[in-house]
């Protein structure tokens, strides 16, 4: 065989695909592809990494690999979506993104970044929050259950708030009279 014949059998084992259509509902998601000779390609299984799932139709881009060579044997890689792609990260930086510009962004410095366009939902038993500088919620806070504190609670500003352990009444009355609110102290 020809050195031309092996570098075109080469550059036959991997090739652009336009995707037309994706299928999800099964072990594997599949898709079919248009390639750069004007081919339309069905079913063909797409790799994605282990606990990594992407969903991105018609009009994304995967990569073909023909398996062994044979080009009935094709696999696609995961598609990428230039037009959605998140970018301008610095060296070593890593996003987990969305085409709605959802994102988990890793920064240097050690910083991560969530920003979701709607919701975000943390579902599981228990959650624990280790912050050894504390944590700061901007925003309102709205429980539905108990809330447990063990230590104190004060509400208002620093240095005037009311402290819910230690705070004082004022105009007690004995019998069955109210007392006034609380008095800012401790």
């Amino acid at each position: 065989m020809a050195h031309d014949e092996h570098v075109m059998e080469l550059r036959g084992t991997m090739m652009r695909g336009l995707v037309q259509s994706v299928n999800d509902t099964g072990e594997t998601q599949t898709v079919t592809v248009v390639t750069h000779d004007g081919m339309v390609r069905s079913d063909i299984e797409v790799w994605q990494p282990f606990g990594h799932a992407t969903y991105f139709g018609q009009g994304s881009v995967v990569m073909l690999w023909a398996v062994g060579a044979d080009p009935g044997d094709l696999v696609a890689t995961a598609p990428m979506v230039p037009g959605a792609r998140y970018g301008n990260l610095a060296p070593g930086e890593s996003v987990l993104y969305g085409a709605d510009g959802s994102r988990c962004a890793i920064r240097q410095g050690g910083t991560i970044d969530v920003f979701a366009a709607t919701l975000v939902n943390v579902l599981s038993p228990t959650v624990n929050i280790t912050a050894s500088a504390g944590v700061n919620i901007l925003g309102n806070v709205n429980v539905v259950g108990t809330v447990s504190v063990t230590d104190d609670v004060v509400a208002g500003s620093e240095g005037s708030g009311v402290s819910l352990l230690n705070h004082t009444h004022g105009g007690v009355t004995p019998g069955g009279g109210s007392t006034a609110p609380p008095t800012p102290g401790t």
